[in-house]
């Protein structure tokens, strides 16, 4: 009986520790930020302009690319200021990106290489 009521909790904890893992809670903004990248033409320019981040819209290596299938992987801050990293599909590659908010705006956007092993 204590065997099987052990296995049982690894089983639960196990389960509860790698879903919380895959669930980041984000801000509405960030939400509507990623709601927006659907890998079409100027979609990023479009959520960069609604959430107030026009300065970035002039950096070719950022606006230029056309992101889909985004998912948020860590979000680091306070209330009033986060910044999250998420990955997205960026042509036949995924890319992660750091996208850092004052308030309701972004502050700043970054792209980061992902190292595969």
């Amino acid at each position: 009986m204590k065997k099987t009521l052990l296995k049982i909790t690894v089983v639960v904890f196990s389960m509860f520790l790698f879903s919380c893992q895959e669930n980041v809670e984000v801000s509405p903004e960030m939400q509507g930020f990623i709601d927006n990248l659907d890998g079409s033409p100027h979609d990023l320019k479009n959520a960069l302009h609604e959430f107030g981040a026009d300065n970035l819209i002039e950096d070719d290596n950022i606006s230029s690319v056309d992101l889909s299938d985004p998912k948020v992987i860590s979000c680091t801050g306070d209330k009033d200021h986060n910044c999250y990293e998420f990955e997205a599909k960026a042509g036949k590659k995924r890319k992660r990106y750091e996208i850092c908010w004052d308030g309701k705006q972004i502050e700043s956007m970054h792209s980061q290489e992902i190292s595969r092993q």
